[in-house]
């Protein structure tokens, strides 16, 4: 394989030769290091093979010493094709052309990575790198570092220095976050623990102060779960007052309704589409059409953007976005009672779970009837475990 590039590189013929003393030649350039390969034999006078150009120049006085004839039949190799190329004058215009294209859009911005980012994240960064000037397509040459690194420590209270370096068409961004001094904790003025829920405790943990409530107790909001307030009990004079911690795990209910409709007004595509194209040229969008001006009651909107990309940091500043418009009717459609049913519960539980975090479901029972009007009532019982206790002053 490396014998048949090197011969490719430095260019290789084949020869045809004839003659009565064809041994004799062969014997000649044997001696004097003139190699053939690929040879074939096509009579006792006759043979076809592969040489060198350089192997091709010193074959010659050989020849005319031993009297036979070489006929060059195929020629292979890179001399050969640049020579051919040589005269192609629209190829050389437009390696010509290809160069200074090149030299022109490296004095462009194609890629912009952040580095040293720890608590910001890099689309922050690159949003206000945006904002002051740099983006993806920008010439170097407009950039001012001073400018844009006054604007920027202006815009953000989170960085205490930054730099930007360039490599080729790549603009790096190292950025040093501000380190928070450690604070000195502040002291705290004692406090009581009281319920933010009505329930009935099951758990109680108690890290700082005395416990007012036992498991099996009774719960309102406002009710005292623990105190911070610490009587000796050799001298009832002496009070301790503490900042209590404590918190409860009770077990609540609630209930949860909700109304619908017997019938919903749906939308319902009628098959008419309408496609509009716009070219992004950086911040530039142009319409690739007429824009229509007729207004329609009911429609869905996709919009999609392809970007030019040629790998995932690389981003050319040039995307078509496509804006499809599904033309719709509107109509009543009936309610599904089971669908309806099980929708309902889902999204009163989620919303109820949203409003308690961290409560854990004992048990849900939800009931769906039909008023005399024709609205769906949806009632839902819900027993949860949840943990209360606020720090309250004392007093």
């Amino acid at each position: 394989m490396l014998m048949q590039v090197r011969n490719w590189l430095r260019g290789s013929l084949q020869v045809d030769i004839r003659g009565a003393a064809v041994e004799r030649f062969l014997n000649l350039c044997a001696i004097h290091g003139v190699a053939f390969w690929k040879m074939e034999t096509l009579d006792i006078d006759h043979f076809t093979a592969w040489v060198s150009l350089d192997g091709y120049a010193a074959l010659h006085p050989y020849a005319r010493r031993t009297g036979c004839r070489v006929r060059v039949t195929a020629k292979r190799g890179v001399p050969f094709a640049a020579a051919g190329m040589t005269r192609r004058k629209g190829l050389w215009l437009g390696l010509l052309a290809c160069a200074a294209l090149t030299l022109w859009l490296s004095g462009f911005v194609w890629t912009i990575r952040v580095e040293g980012c720890e608590t910001t994240t890099p689309e922050e960064i690159l949003t206000m790198m945006e904002q002051v000037g740099l983006r993806t397509g920008v010439r170097r040459r407009k950039l001012d570092n001073r400018t844009m690194q006054n604007q920027v420590m202006t815009m953000t209270d989170k960085l205490s220095y930054f730099t930007l370096n360039f490599q080729g068409t790549r603009a790096i961004v190292w950025v040093w976050e501000k380190q928070n001094p450690v604070e000195k904790p502040e002291e705290l003025p004692p406090c009581d623990v009281v319920s933010e829920v009505t329930g009935v405790v099951t758990a109680l943990r108690v890290r700082t102060g005395k416990a007012q409530v036992k498991v099996g107790d009774t719960v309102r909001p406002g009710d005292m779960i623990a105190t911070g307030v610490i009587v000796n009990e050799n001298d009832e004079t002496r009070v301790t007052l503490l900042r209590a911690d404590a918190e409860a795990d009770v077990r609540t209910w609630y209930t949860v309704q909700t109304a619908v409709p017997d019938t919903l007004g749906v939308l319902d595509y009628d098959g008419r589409v309408s496609d509009r194209y716009c070219l992004l040229l950086g911040n530039r969008r142009i319409p690739l059409g007429i824009i229509e001006k007729n207004t329609v009651l009911w429609y869905d909107k996709q919009i999609k953007t392809h970007y030019l990309r040629l790998h995932e940091d690389f981003r050319w500043p040039v995307a078509l976005e496509r804006q499809q418009t599904l033309f719709c009717t509107a109509k009543e459609a009936s309610v599904d009672r089971d669908a309806l049913a099980e929708l309902l519960q889902r999204r009163m539980l989620d919303r109820l779970l949203a409003e308690k975090p961290g409560a854990l479901v004992q048990t849900a029972d939800f009931t769906l009837e039909q008023s005399p009007k024709g609205a769906w009532l949806g009632v839902l019982k819900v027993e949860l475990v949840e943990t209360t206790g606020r720090q309250v002053p004392m007093g």
